[in-house]
């Protein structure tokens, strides 16, 4: 039995579904909300699955993540914003190493700062890279939280703005644009839209935002927005 709290679309008893990262695939056998059987459980609701096909304690970690697989799979490199709290007591430089929690999970990751500083002081805020050294599975809009690597400080608060980033092409100017109009408004799907368009001149529309913390229902009324596109 797996426990956790749903994010994204919802979960329905026999639909088939992926455990992130090692792309494992499961059946929901039966789904458990306040100890009652449910057919369907949706965001923000907390629920317990009986995966079928899988080993409980070899298959399935702390921090994994079940999901569909139409939404992909997990990444190495994370485009995030990251804010240090004004009561902080350390910066944060380029290059740390550090402990990327996300979830119930983390991983160890690289800092790596997209303008060219030497570090970030107490109260301010950055475009940054993660650079992850195991795979993770998120979603544009995710909170992450930065640790130290002996995880007796924390460091720095974190919005996923692009999950599935490369390394290369670190500085491209399209880029930058696209993750400064995300950093203003994370939980904007109409800044999300546009961002995306902007950055890449089109999209299908059945894969706009897939792997976002917003509902098909959504993006379909950011879509129509007058605007979206620009």
């Amino acid at each position: 039995m797996v426990t956790g709290t749903l994010t994204g679309g919802a979960l329905r008893r026999g639909q088939n579904v992926i455990i992130q990262p090692s792309g494992k695939a499961a059946r929901i056998r039966n789904m458990q909300c306040a100890n009652s059987n449910v057919e369907v459980s949706g965001p923000g609701t907390r629920t317990a699955l009986n995966l079928s096909d899988l080993a409980a304690v070899e298959d399935v970690s702390r921090g994994n993540v079940v999901t569909l697989r139409e939404f992909g799979g997990p990444s190495n490199t994370f485009d995030a914003l990251v804010q240090i709290s004004p009561r902080a007591n350390r910066s944060l430089k380029d290059g740390t190493r550090v402990r990327v929690h996300y979830g119930s999970g983390n991983v160890v990751a690289r800092v790596a700062f997209f303008e060219k500083k030497e570090e970030l002081a107490t109260g301010e805020s950055a475009l940054a890279q993660l650079r992850l050294e195991s795979p993770a599975f998120a979603f544009a809009g995710d909170r992450c939280i930065l640790r130290d690597w002996a995880e007796q400080n924390t460091l720095a608060g974190a919005i996923v703005l692009d999950p599935d980033s490369r390394r290369r092409g670190f500085r491209d100017p399209a880029r930058l644009e696209c993750l400064r109009r995300r950093a203003q408004a994370p939980d904007d799907v109409s800044v999300l839209l546009a961002s995306l368009l902007a950055r890449d001149g089109a999209a299908r529309k059945s894969e706009l935002l897939m792997k976002s913390r917003f509902s098909d229902q959504e993006i379909a009324t950011g879509v129509a927005r007058p605007g979206a596109g620009r």
